[in-house]
């Protein structure tokens, strides 16, 4: 009996003195300094944008509800289960509709006489320009991204991974894009590109896929990125953002800011771009990126986003190769 408080005391020493061995921080031992962030380029912008106009139309439910414009209109859906068409030019709504009972999940799309709303069930719904249902096809889960219509194809990806490319003018399926997606992905809406007769996606577990617009086989299947890390987490590395594409080359950018640009027809890699922290490069990680041959480049004043920097950046990669 009297052992036991004795063995519990040695325990608990060993248990301490294993943790401050353990232990990387010193508690008496100065910190290292921290490398110091580049210094900020100064910009001056070359032109100033003026507000036309602006209209609130309600509530996104952490959604992204992007709007499209055609030729004289602008049609907008939100989380409030509407749909509304307004003049491009002064922002007056035209027309407001109720879209139903399931909650939209994703922005809407539209051609010249139709537009189309997705829903949290899988439901792709079509509307003529009056603001009149013309037909409602069920999906197999969520509607994600924008739909993108051409030469009378809608397509549109769902939560599940797959591509969808529907009749728009019925709603029948013409064909369909299986994707398995990782255990592990995160939720975003990236959308499809249609360019030239092919469609091009990003997906989770960093893929990027070129498809046939009229039959959904498969062009090219290339790797964005490839997964690095110790951890389920770390090793992420899912495609989250719209390609750019032109006729030369397709880029597009994974949520840790690794951006790789391949030929449009072949898939082959061109470029690679990173996208630094919102605090930027630090001057060592810029020194080193510049040693190895990079281009450091700034975007005005503003912090953008990790997929909104990658888009700008790919962008500026063809705006080069032009």
């Amino acid at each position: 009996m009297s052992l036991r408080p004795t063995l519990l005391s040695l325990l608990l020493v060993l248990t301490l003195g294993g943790c401050a061995s353990l232990n990387p921080m010193h508690w008496f031992k100065k910190p290292t300094p921290a490398e110091k962030p580049a210094e900020l380029i100064k910009f001056q912008p070359a032109i100033t944008l003026k507000m036309a106009w602006h209209n609130g139309l309600g509530n996104k439910q952490n959604l992204t509800f992007n709007p499209v414009a055609t030729l004289d209109a602008l049609y907008a859906a939100t989380g409030s289960n509407k749909l509304y068409k307004l003049d491009l030019k002064t922002g007056k709504i035209i027309w407001q509709i109720p879209t139903g009972k399931t909650p939209l999940s994703a922005a809407v799309g539209a051609s010249e006489d139709s537009e189309f709303t997705g829903t949290l069930k899988g439901e792709l719904i079509s509307w003529d320009n009056m603001g009149k249902q013309r037909w409602a096809t069920q999906l197999s889960s969520t509607v994600i991204g924008q739909p993108k219509v051409a030469d009378g194809i809608v397509v549109v990806r769902t939560e599940d991974g797959d591509i969808y490319g529907l009749d728009s003018a019925t709603g029948k399926q013409k064909w369909r894009y299986l994707h398995v997606l990782p255990v592990l992905t995160l939720y975003a809406q990236p959308s499809v590109v249609i360019y030239k007769g092919a469609v091009f996606a990003g997906f989770a577990g960093g893929k990027l896929v070129a498809l046939a617009l009229d039959t959904g086989s498969v062009g090219w299947d290339v790797d964005v990125s490839v997964p690095h890390g110790a951890t389920e987490i770390e090793r992420i590395n899912d495609v989250t953002s719209t390609p750019v594409v032109d006729d030369h080359e397709t880029c597009t950018v994974n949520y840790q800011g690794h951006l790789a640009c391949f030929e449009a027809l072949a898939g082959a890699e061109s470029a690679l771009g990173l996208v630094g922290p919102e605090g930027g490069f630090s001057a060592g990680e810029a020194e080193r990126s510049a040693a190895a041959g990079a281009r450091m480049l700034r975007f005005g004043l503003r912090i953008l986003r990790t997929e909104t920097a990658g888009v700008v950046l790919s962008a500026a990669v063809l705006l080069t190769v032009l």
